[in-house]
């Protein structure tokens, strides 16, 4: 069932000196019908579209019109006192048969009231029409709202086809536009000009999201322009379409492929000549997707870093993430970031299944074994890596492969542990009946348990799951270990390994491979580590997601920051990608494997990090800014905040003879850290205690000490540290003063919560001086 309507401006009847009504005018459509007997203009568009409808057994149900006060005015018309708007309705059932079932609808309108309250009658219009042609009744109904754009003030046609545009995104399709013109006494339809915003929608809908359903929807809708359109049109959008189809569903193994295609297919129609007016439009339109896909658009292969941002920036984050899990690895192999070259080893990962690289980073953690490395400490380590990832994948079955150190019985033993929860789900509190050598080791992990307490057997079965049994097991001593599971004598090489609990099992296999040669990295292995660890967290949060699973699942704003800190770690190794020196290396993962479960644990790992790392990171670091040739200065002045370290390597590089130090009463104490690490006296290293947010104070501070040093030679400013508000005054102070400004950037290690040692550079902000 379809309806129809219309909605026009109702013009004013152009009477005759007299008063009279003028002489009727004859019509005539495009395709040649006749329409007779017109008083005004918009009767020979209303009279058209009613006949064309009803030669397809259709009718024109309702006519929407604004009137303006003198059309609703009370007056003589053909001897009988009414006034134009009801004299019109009359006269068009009189002339056109056709419309004698139609309902005619008024919206007053003021011609006196300022263009910008167009939007309010555009709104009640809007508004009355969705009320009335959906009504109460809920069959569902085929509506189509059509237009004449012919009479009114200068502003109808646009409060028309906003009207019309309006009223699509309510679900009621947009139909004919009609025109018509007095002086030619033709009525023409200006469809394609309305049907232009759809294009210009299309065309930004294909630019910020990908989309083509718009732009299909305009040139379905102009099959017979579409009869003459031009192949290289026809080429580009099956190319966008293809492309839209790729983004959407995330066809990985395309993707490529189509942004080439689009490329190409695009260049083509923007070098064709002579265009069809449609075409004309379309590819004014098209120069903007150039500027906005940018990189992504080329002849070689497009980077693959790029397509993630893109689709970042866009919002599609499943397929950045989907994207991010899928490509990285293979950048990481190619890159030589995480990669091997071990035949053997890429063989094994060749599963068929996915990229062998994909395999090799995500999955790869066997390390072979050999005699000197079979030890009683590395076996009960393997064991309980072995627990971890049984811990983190259910699916896991123990094989001879990856535990080559256990046997037959104890590798059935870990098997049925993997199947606990399965028959928890199938027989509730009778599953240990079904599993009794799990039974057994339930038993003996709750009479050995390492902190007993008073939980009861009975609470203690029911709460066991597989992750409850692994978890246990992980933390048993090395004597019970050897009780439960066949690991051979204690061979007196060296004492158990402990692995910190805090360090992600997934984190430590990295650690374990790098360390053991298995896999290599032409970068240093703590950035290396920075950056998969980032994409473990990627490749965790799309699993979670698509899996259903809701647990950790963090928000879009956390998944967008998570895919930009990984694309900048990777940034940042490519642009600034000197390895640390050994020495630095060794001591980066020693700091990195320390135990961090409590305050003396973190204390210990910080003082290690101030004591071992930052003079090598110094050392790193001056020799970079030497590199860049910096100017000299008398005088510094540093803004301090929680961390003294970045500070202290800005005044080693550029040696000031004097600096002061802006810090608040919270962080003063820093002030002597810095002192003794770089051995400076308080004459040469002074400092002044501001409140947070004083900028009056670190505006008095600065001026005091350029106006004491200026003399004797150029000051320099450092706003790495600092709240915000004092960072962005001393900032300001600076650039009036003409003081050179810098920053400290680094790369961070969030796991950590501290920036990599030995990545540290010096910038000088552009334009400061």
């Amino acid at each position: 069932m379809e309806v129809h309507g219309m909605i026009l401006f109702l013009s004013t009847i152009h009477f005759n000196k007299d008063g009279t009504l003028p002489v009727p005018t004859d019509y005539q459509t495009e395709d040649k019908r006749e329409i007779k007997g017109c008083i005004q203009t918009n009767e020979a568009a209303m009279c058209a579209l009613a006949r064309a409808l009803e030669q397809q057994n259709k009718q024109l149900d309702h006519v929407f019109y604004f009137a303006s006060v003198e059309v609703c005015r009370d007056k003589m018309i053909g001897g009988e006192m009414t006034n134009e708007a009801a004299f019109v309705e009359q006269h068009l059932k009189m002339i056109c048969p056709s419309l004698k079932q139609t309902r005619f609808h008024q919206i007053a309108y003021d011609e006196e009231d300022p263009v910008e309250e167009s939007i309010h009658y555009i709104g009640r219009m809007a508004e009355f029409i969705n009320r009335t042609l959906r009504g109460k009744n809920r069959v569902r109904k085929e509506i189509v709202l059509h237009a004449d754009v012919t009479g009114g003030p200068r502003n109808a046609s646009m409060m028309m086809l906003n009207v019309m545009r309006l009223m699509e995104y309510c679900g009621i399709r947009g139909g004919e536009v009609y025109y018509t013109d007095y002086n030619k006494r033709l009525i023409s339809s200006a469809r394609s000009v309305y049907r232009a915003f759809a294009l210009v929608s299309g065309v930004d809908e294909f630019v910020r999201y990908g989309g083509v359903r718009s732009l299909e929807e305009y040139f379905n809708g102009t099959q017979s322009e579409l009869e003459e359109t031009s192949p290289e049109l026809k080429a580009l959008l099956r190319a966008m379409h293809e492309f839209s189809d790729a983004i959407r569903i995330c066809r990985t193994g395309v993707l490529e492929e189509n942004l080439r295609a689009l490329h190409n297919a695009l260049r083509a129609f923007q070098e064709k000549r002579d265009r069809e007016y449609h075409e004309m439009l379309f590819g004014t339109l098209m120069n903007t997707l150039s500027g906005e896909y940018g990189a992504l658009l080329t002849e070689e292969k497009p980077n693959r870093l790029d397509i993630i941002r893109w689709c970042r920036d866009k919002g599609f984050l499943q397929q950045a993430m989907t994207l991010c899990t899928e490509w990285l690895p293979v950048y990481f192999v190619d890159n030589k970031i995480y990669y091997t070259d071990d035949e053997c080893i890429i063989d094994r990962c060749d599963n068929g299944q996915r990229t062998w690289e994909m395999e090799f980073v995500i999955n790869y953690k066997t390390i072979p074994v050999s005699k000197k490395t079979d030890t009683l400490a590395n076996r009960i380590k393997a064991l309980r890596a072995l627990f971890s990832e049984m811990k983190e994948d259910q699916s896991l079955i123990p094989s001879p492969e990856q535990a080559p150190f256990l046997i037959e019985k104890d590798l059935n033993l870990l098997a049925a542990v993997q199947r606990i929860d399965n028959m928890r789900a199938r027989f509730g509190g009778e599953w240990s009946k079904h599993l009794p050598a799990v039974q057994n080791l339930v038993r003996y992990l709750y009479e050995n348990r390492p902190t007993a307490g008073t939980t009861k057997w009975s609470q203690f079965e029911r709460k066991c799951t597989h992750k409850h049994v692994l978890n246990i097991m992980h933390t048993l001593p090395v004597d019970t270990l050897q009780d439960l599971f066949s690991l051979g004598a204690e061979d007196g090489e060296e004492d158990p390994i402990e692995i910190p609990c805090d360090v992600d099992y997934t984190m430590r296999r990295y650690a374990e491979l790098l360390e053991n040669g298995i896999a290599k990295t032409n970068y240093g292995q703590a950035e290396v580590l920075s950056i998969l660890e980032s994409y473990r967290q990627i490749r965790e949060q799309r699993n979670q997601i698509n899996h259903g699973n809701y647990e950790n699942v963090r928000s879009a704003e956390e998944v967008e920051k998570l895919i930009d800190l990984c694309l900048a770690q990777i940034d940042s190794l490519r642009r600034h990608g000197d390895a640390p020196s050994d020495v630095l290396q060794r001591k980066i993962a020693v700091w990195q494997s320390m135990p961090r479960n409590n305050p003396s644990e973190l204390a210990a790992a910080d003082g290690f990090f101030d004591a071992q790392l930052m003079p090598l990171a110094k050392e790193k670091f001056c020799a970079r800014a030497q590199k860049q040739k910096l100017p000299a200065y008398y005088g510094m002045i540093l803004t301090l905040g929680t961390s003294w370290q970045p500070l202290a390597l800005t005044l080693a590089a550029l040696r000031p003879q004097r600096a002061h130090i802006l810090c608040t009463k919270e962080t003063a104490h820093l002030c002597e850290r810095i002192r003794a690490f770089l051995a400076l006296s308080e004459d040469s290293l002074s400092h002044t205690v501001i409140g947070r947010s004083d900028a009056d104070a670190v505006f008095a501070a600065v001026r005091e000490r350029h106006s004491a040093w200026a003399a004797h030679g150029a000051c320099a400013m450092d706003i790495t540290g600092g709240t915000k508000a004092m960072a962005s005054a001393a900032a300001m102070i600076a650039a009036v003063l003409g003081i050179d400004i810098y920053y400290v950037e680094s790369t961070y290690l969030p796991l950590y919560r501290r920036p990599l040692p030995g990545s540290e550079r010096l910038e000088r902000l552009p334009g400061a001086s």
